[in-house]
């Protein structure tokens, strides 16, 4: 039993004979601390969040997106409702470590094996490296259809889940800050990226001596509604 990523809401070590923990999640950055808001920053964050940090001798500003936060304005946490690239090597990514270990694991096992792959993306923080924006400009992204009576047929409970900001940030502000386009940008080019990970696990797969005996399922938990219901 081999296990590595987001595979529950927590990492689940203890599910598996190896289990792989990548410390490098949702971002490049070596840790939690170091997207922890400073005090001075924090004063801020409500209207105008500027949240700087190190990586090497590059420096990037969170949010990449540049929104207020609304989920957790008061917070130090980074806010997880951003988008953006990073001019990094997939290497730094998380989901490229897990990749890496499972291909690993597929030159050392034996059949039979059951390893069990969970990719962080396209979960937000919607972050990936720069190179996977290209196919996806701006301009160029088809917004969804989003309808003034989308709502009126749930529930005033539904209503209240999806506008208030609990585990995202508002679409309202999204619009109100032109961020709408860039958001499904940044989604399309997440997919890109976690796709290339597949890629490069099945391709290991199929060029490994378990490629005529291994059954693979892929499985997603649920999607983002991206402006739409």
């Amino acid at each position: 039993m081999l296990g590595t990523g987001k595979l529950l809401h927590q990492p689940c070590p203890e599910l598996f004979d190896d289990y792989f923990v990548v410390q490098q999640r949702w971002s490049p950055f070596p840790s939690k601390e170091s997207v922890t808001y400073t005090d001075a920053e924090l004063l801020q964050k409500p209207v105008n969040p500027k949240h700087i940090v190190k990586l090497g001798k590059r420096e990037f500003t969170l949010p990449r997106n540049g929104l207020p936060s609304d989920r957790n304005p008061t917070g130090r946490a980074a806010e997880s409702f951003d988008w953006g690239g990073f001019a990094v090597p997939d290497q730094q990514m998380g989901d490229t470590q897990i990749t890496t270990w499972a291909i690993d694991q597929l030159q050392r096992v034996s059949s039979p094996f059951f390893m069990a792959v969970g990719y962080y993306r396209p979960h937000i923080p919607l972050w990936a490296p720069e190179s996977y924006f290209r196919p996806y400009p701006k301009s160029t992204v088809a917004l969804p259809v989003n309808l003034p009576t989308d709502l009126d047929d749930l529930s005033p409970i539904a209503r209240w889940w999806a506008n208030t900001p609990v585990t995202a940030g508002a679409h309202e502000t999204v619009t109100t800050y032109d961020q709408w386009q860039s958001a499904v940008a940044t989604y399309l080019a997440c997919v890109s990226f976690v796709d290339a990970q597949i890629g490069r696990l099945i391709t290991a797969l199929e060029e490994s001596s378990h490629a005529s005996t291994t059954l693979v399922v892929l499985i997603s938990d649920h999607g983002l509604h991206l402006g739409e219901k």
